[in-house]
């Protein structure tokens, strides 16, 4: 599948995104799935296809829409009000919010808390923490990006795989395949403040947001293995 031309994507947000009734219409032309849920971080502003060029906050849905006639692959991303309806609308199941908080207020957030405790009873520890630190370096990786893509490659192979087998353990080729993606992610982004530092990002996170409750990590389980199987590596988290 390839990517829309400027052209092909302004077409498809005018004519099937910026409407209840056109983005009801994109499950009979198109293949739908729904690749994540995640909370953004405050204040952080997004571009919803559902609102042309308009910046939205909060937590967000990002969806892939497949043009099998012409072999297209579109990445709508809505608001989760407008995310939810839609997932509804194409029955799809929404999964669990990815979040680095844990401070949830309203019902559905509260229905997912509840639902990662549970997990939590049952979920290997370094299972566990493979999952935070993705979170972690997901948030810290769009934090300067307006309009975010889906996860991919290692990244969403790993978290989805850990995600629905909570008793599997981590590897440790999958643990040096998320470090080496926080080894080469400074030299693509042009801020070089916190974002090419995920230590420095969480404390920045930490200190900025203070209202917000940061969820407790911890990555040694994860570091041990990398040090064990990868003596020579560096490790970034």
């Amino acid at each position: 599948m390839s990517a829309p031309t400027p052209q092909e994507l302004q077409r498809f947000k005018q004519n099937f995104c910026n409407s209840e009734a056109n983005r009801k219409s994109i499950k009979c032309k198109f293949k739908v799935t729904l690749e994540s849920y995640e909370e953004n971080l405050p204040n952080k502003k997004i571009k919803s296809f559902a609102t042309g060029s308009r910046e939205i906050e909060g937590a967000f849905m990002i969806f892939v829409v497949i043009d099998e006639s012409k072999h297209i692959k579109y990445e709508p991303v809505f608001s989760e009000t407008v995310g939810r309806k839609f997932a509804k609308e194409c029955n799809l199941i929404i999964p669990q919010k990815m979040t680095i908080f844990t401070n949830m207020s309203s019902g559905a957030n509260k229905a997912t808390d509840n639902y990662t405790q549970q997990t939590k009873e049952v979920r290997q520890p370094d299972n566990k923490q493979m999952m935070d630190l993705i979170q972690f370096v997901r948030t810290m990786m769009i934090w300067n990006i307006d309009t975010p893509k889906p996860m991919d490659g290692a990244f969403k192979d790993i978290f989805s795989k850990l995600e629905s087998n909570p008793n599997s353990s981590v590897s440790a080729s999958d643990i040096k395949s998320i470090n080496t993606s926080l080894i080469n992610y400074p030299k693509k982004n042009a801020n070089k403040d916190y974002s090419s530092d995920l230590k420095k990002f969480i404390n920045y996170i930490k200190n900025t947001y203070p209202e917000k409750k940061v969820k407790s990590y911890d990555f040694e389980i994860l570091k041990e293995k990398m040090k064990k199987t990868y003596p020579d590596e560096t490790i970034c988290f």
